[in-house]
């Protein structure tokens, strides 16, 4: 069963839902997932079709290629952000257990591959400027 424009569309942000780092919020996703697909008359089986594409007929007027956009917002390369890392280890200051955590894992993962994610980028960054450029401005 193809899944109607109107189905889709508030299909759309619940699926960007799921990519919660919240359990709760991506059960709740769930559950607003099935109430949509049941409110028309449509299941699980029925989203993974039009996902996948099989048995559905594509309208080129509904369909539109909308490209991810670009964050310019953090230009610094992998590098850069594993040097910002290891300045904050360095200070031997008292972070948050949260924030422990976070470096941490940010030098295990450094050392497996490269490659950080937009959100951790902005993390490394917002750290860095609390503990090291506000440290050096005081």
């Amino acid at each position: 069963m193809t899944l109607p424009l109107a189905i889709r569309k508030r299909l759309d942000p619940l699926i960007r839902r799921l990519a919660s780092n919240h359990d709760g919020e991506i059960l709740a996703t769930v559950a607003a997932i099935e109430r949509v697909l049941y409110s028309g008359d449509a299941d699980w089986h029925d989203l993974a079709e039009n996902l996948s594409g099989a048995g559905v007929k594509h309208d080129d007027t509904e369909a539109r290629y909308r490209p991810r956009p670009q964050y310019e917002e953090h230009k610094n390369d992998d590098y850069v952000l594993y040097k910002k890392i290891f300045e904050i280890h360095e200070l031997d200051i008292d972070v948050t257990a949260w924030e422990y955590k976070f470096l941490t894992d940010m030098l295990e993962y450094t050392e497996k591959q490269w490659g950080f994610s937009r959100k951790q980028a902005m993390v490394i960054e917002r750290l860095h400027k609390k503990y090291v450029v506000d440290q050096k401005t005081s």
